[in-house]
């Protein structure tokens, strides 16, 4: 694949229906993109494409996680609105499993994803070919009969294709009827031509008022009817939950293989199996799935495609797409470190690849450094699940030196929103985080300014964006509590009977079907939440301890790094979860 686009969008994380938020942030997300970034073609999604949601049936004392059908389709549909090119990678929830080992469930959360995306691009490919058909319609229209000469059909005016055939197919009905009698109405009086010519009129009037309710609001007028609109949902909860229907018996016939190829002018992809590549005239994109990391073969196929760009990339940035992070944060303290991913920044080091990821639920610029090796990594988890608090770092660099000889450095923000990626022939990359809502307010842009060639010149600026202002947040908090309620009460009853996820044809064998048990009652919560205050004070207390010895020792013995942290040279700390 080539193109020319010098931009393209990027995030992870995203589909999520949380009923306990006060919004789904998802959509709100999702919505903005769909409104605001017209102009940009590509999209990549760095996994975790499909969240669960919990449920609880009537008295129970636990909930069972689910993976519903419903936020499968209605975050895919909102995608499919945006009519972009979109590469998909695969994260962790994309190829959840609850435990069960049964041949009927065996890859069964990936293909259901897989034949749903499938599905989207054959209904683009019809779209496609209906379009092409539009200027037969349009011709059709204008050629001259007498029956059409008063009605006037607006060249800009918001006709589908199947609703102008439909125009056509109905006047061709009228013309079949009447052609007998033209020639006997041309030689009556002109008032009965104009009489049955006021009727017609009347007529197709009617059928466009039908097909097309805003044909006759001027410019001013329609403008005002769609910020009337933009106070209710996009979609309806009919089609919010009208099911994706799929069966474990039906999956058997799909084939686990990625999408790469596509006829269609927009197409999704999504790379499971296999390395993926996007090659373009500015930049070169591989997308990994890092589920596979401990598969030799996997490893080799990725070091391979490597080698390959490194080749062939000529000047331009190469950019690796994968779902989970080489460091990551999570309430301040560093995430456990996958040895593999290690392995991921060695050859990223290697070949002066950018990294892209998601997995943890923030957005986090990051240069990362060993001695002589250096990797820019851009996370951005941040298209709808709920986030991962940490201290922020907006406008300048935070530094953390505490494992194994690693030097952090890094932007870090707490909300929802995605990343506007910018390429010149200058060797800049711009990354405008639009950061679209944070603490259920609106918020602002950041941008950030990076030279390709030298990560040591991270740069930013901080600049505002009044077009996110302009997202009606309020009709949100009515569209979530409208789902939510219609999500429940279909399916927390009966929900081995309403198609609400994957299932056998006899309703006895789930593709994902986990038990959580439920918490402590309020008492026992409150007396261990305050156990846990304590226990959480403690260890606070013992670290800030632990980190003051260090430090006091790495003065004494004349190590220590970059502020006695523990930097290269210094006392090694190895936090894990």
């Amino acid at each position: 694949m080539n193109n020319n686009c010098n931009t393209f969008l990027f995030f992870g994380c995203w589909n999520n229906i949380n009923c306990d938020n006060v919004y789904i942030y998802r959509d709100i997300v999702l919505d903005y993109i769909i409104k605001n970034e017209k102009k940009c073609d590509t999209l990549y999604l760095a996994g975790d494409n499909w969240y669960n949601i919990k449920l609880k049936k009537k008295d129970e004392k636990f909930s069972t996680k689910y993976y519903l059908q419903h936020v499968l389709k209605s975050g895919y549909d909102k995608i499919y609105k945006m009519n972009k090119n979109v590469h998909i990678a695969v994260g962790n929830h994309d190829e959840d499993d609850d435990g069960e080992k049964k041949e009927e469930k065996k890859d069964c959360m990936i293909k259901t994803q897989l034949q749903y995306i499938k599905n989207l691009n054959i209904k683009r490919k019809d779209e496609e070919a209906n379009a092409l058909e539009e200027p037969t319609a349009q011709a059709a229209l204008s050629a001259p009969n007498p029956l059409r000469e008063k009605v006037a059909f607006p060249n800009n005016g918001p006709y589908s294709a199947p609703s102008a055939l439909a125009a056509i197919a109905t006047l061709a009905s009228l013309e079949s009827k009447t052609s007998s009698s033209i020639a006997s109405l041309e030689s009556k009086t002109s008032s009965s031509i104009a009489s049955l010519e006021s009727k017609t009129s009347s007529s197709i009037a009617s059928l466009e008022s039908k097909t097309s309710p805003d044909v006759s609001l001027s410019s001013t007028k329609k403008h005002k009817a769609r910020i009337k609109n933009d106070e209710k949902c996009d979609e309806t909860i009919e089609e919010m939950m009208n099911p994706y229907f799929i069966t474990l018996e039906d999956l058997l016939q799909v084939e686990k293989a990625d999408i790469t190829e596509g006829k269609n002018k927009k197409n999704m992809y999504i790379y499971i199996e296999n390395v993926g590549e996007v090659e373009c005239d500015i930049y070169i994109m591989i997308i990994i799935n890092t589920n596979k990391l401990n598969n030799a073969d996997y490893m080799e196929k990725i070091i391979s495609k490597f080698k390959e760009f490194y080749i062939k990339k000529g000047n331009r940035p190469v950019f690796v797409m994968g779902h989970v992070p080489i460091f990551c944060f999570k309430n301040d303290d560093l995430k456990e470190v996958d040895e593999n991913m290690l392995k991921i920044f060695d050859l990223l080091a290697q070949y002066k690849y950018i990294y892209l990821c998601a997995d943890s639920h923030y957005f986090n610029i990051m240069k990362i450094e060993k001695n002589e090796k250096c990797v820019l990594q851009i996370t951005v988890g941040t298209g709808g699940a709920d986030p991962d608090i940490n201290s922020e770092s907006i406008e300048k660099l935070k530094e953390y030196n505490e494992y194994d000889g690693y030097s952090l450095s890094y932007y870090h923000i707490n909300s929802y929103g995605y990343a506007l990626f910018r390429l010149n022939k200058q060797n800049k990359l711009y990354i405008h985080y639009k950061n679209i809502i944070k603490d259920d307010t609106y918020s602002n842009t950041y941008k950030y300014v990076i030279n390709i060639k030298d990560f040591n010149s991270i740069n930013n600026i901080y600049q505002k964006t009044s077009n996110i202002n302009n997202l009606v947040i309020q009709k949100y908090k009515g569209c979530k509590i409208q789902k939510c309620k219609e999500i429940f009460s279909t399916i927390q009853d009966d929900i081995e009977n309403k198609g609400a996820v994957v299932k056998s044809k006899d309703g006895k064998t789930f593709c994902y079907s986990k038990i959580k048990k439920d918490k402590e009652d309020k008492g026992d919560k409150e007396d261990k939440g305050d156990k846990s205050k304590k226990e959480e004070k403690s260890k606070k207390e013992d670290k800030d301890k632990s980190k003051k010895e260090d430090k006091d020792k790495s003065k004494k013995d004349g190590k220590g790094g970059k502020g006695g942290k523990g930097g290269k040279g210094g006392n090694v700390r190895v936090i894990r979860k």
